[in-house]
């Protein structure tokens, strides 16, 4: 419990306090009662709160293991987010982040991730976007409902018992991606748990060897809206729109997010005003060093880069930080002096692999030409997506 002024307390919520919270999110985000005691049951972590007695301000807390450069990292994605309406505008939701940011320090938490309702709101604490989408609504008329050759597509209203297939499918679709989620069978169980809630559906595409792709789905008004999408292989996307074109008769048309580099929308016949690309998730380093050492580096290079990190929120991440490889690993040290300037969104972003120090520079960060150089000889770009939406 820390004070932070008045009877303003930052707190984890008590087992007896939690319907508070539910009763908070169901009025903010005015979800279904059933899959918010779900979600507060079979999801959610430690909730944090400010206030003494009553919930002023709350974020749950999704424990998850994110892959990053090829190691996993302890992360949380944070959701449910809110100030209670009497005490909005109040500065009740930085004093929440705040808070947020010191426990998940003291908890050895080194990065957080969540989904914005406002994505400059959250620039401000030092959140950033990694990795961009493409939203797609497709008129299912305009898609062709003959099947793909060499592949079935099996609809599961259960998949138990075929967890593993789910899984094998979603880690060569999105295994490729850092800034994925670690998942095992238990998670896909509880995906189908989810998606139930809403009456939803699985379906697995199967090709001659095995499984390769998947969709959990359900009906929103005159759409179906695809829920999560994966297919390993160019069979399984012509499959994956095949069986939603099958849908045509009673639906108008479907909603999807894939990752950035997701061909898909080469498929459809005419894609023109069906796609849209913007930032989905948004990431932020908790603990700089936690984060950073032992991450891999190019395996080739001893180069070092001294950094000063701006962090308004994260006082142990701020001041000046000696970067560098060694033996294929990084490792990070405080160091005395100054560096060029960095922020910690800019420097979450390089650190993922969202963009490489050049690309830093195209948006405005103020690094000199041999400082660029030298990050970019310990780290290289690849492609980022956190498919969790919570």
């Amino acid at each position: 419990m820390v004070e932070d002024g008045g009877d303003a307390v930052f707190r984890v919520l008590t087992p007896e306090e939690r319907p508070q919270a539910e009763a908070l999110w169901r009025y903010s985000f005015q979800d279904d009662p059933a899959f918010i005691s779900w979600y507060f049951a079979r999801r959610a972590g430690d909730v944090l709160a400010l206030g003494q007695g009553e919930v002023r301000a709350q974020a749950v807390t999704v424990p998850v293991r994110l892959c990053v450069r090829g190691c996993e990292r302890d992360a949380r994605i944070l959701s449910g987010v809110t100030t209670a309406p009497a005490y909005r505008g109040q500065g009740y939701m930085g004093r929440l982040l705040a808070g947020t940011c010191g426990w998940l320090h003291s908890q050895g938490v080194p990065l957080a991730a969540l989904y914005p309702f406002d994505y400059d709101f959250y620039r401000r604490w030092g959140w950033t976007d990694c990795g961009r989408v493409q939203k797609l609504r497709v008129p299912l008329a305009r898609l062709s409902a003959a099947p793909a050759p060499d592949a079935r597509v099996v609809a599961l209203t259960d998949i138990a018992g075929r967890e593993q297939d789910f899984l094998r499918v979603y880690e060569a679709y999105y295994g490729r991606y850092w800034g994925c989620c670690k998942r095992d069978a238990h998670a896909f169980a509880l995906r189908m748990e989810e998606c139930a809630l809403q009456e939803g559906r699985a379906a697995l595409i199967l090709g001659p060897d095995g499984p390769e792709g998947y969709l959990f789905y359900h009906v929103q008004g005159d759409a179906l809206a695809v829920d999560e999408w994966a297919a390993a292989t160019h069979r399984a996307r012509r499959a994956g729109l095949a069986y939603l074109a099958g849908h045509a008769s009673t639906l108008a048309e479907a909603h999807l997010i894939v990752p950035e580099d997701d061909p898909l929308p080469h498929l459809l016949p005419d894609s023109r005003g069906l796609v849209t690309l913007q930032p989905h998730t948004m990431l932020r380093i908790i603990d700089l060093q936690a984060f950073i050492d032992g991450l891999p580096a190019r395996r080739s290079t001893r180069a070092t880069v001294t950094l000063t990190v701006r962090d308004d929120l994260a006082p142990w991440n701020r001041g000046c930080w000696r970067i560098g490889g060694r033996d294929g690993l990084m490792r990070v040290y405080p160091v005395a002096g100054d560096g060029p300037a960095i922020s910690i969104q800019a420097l979450t972003r390089w650190l993922m692999g969202e963009c490489s120090a050049q690309d830093l520079v195209a948006r405005g960060a103020g690094l000199p030409p041999h400082t660029v150089e030298t990050m970019d000889d310990i780290l290289v770009k690849h492609p980022v997506c956190l498919p969790e939406m919570y």
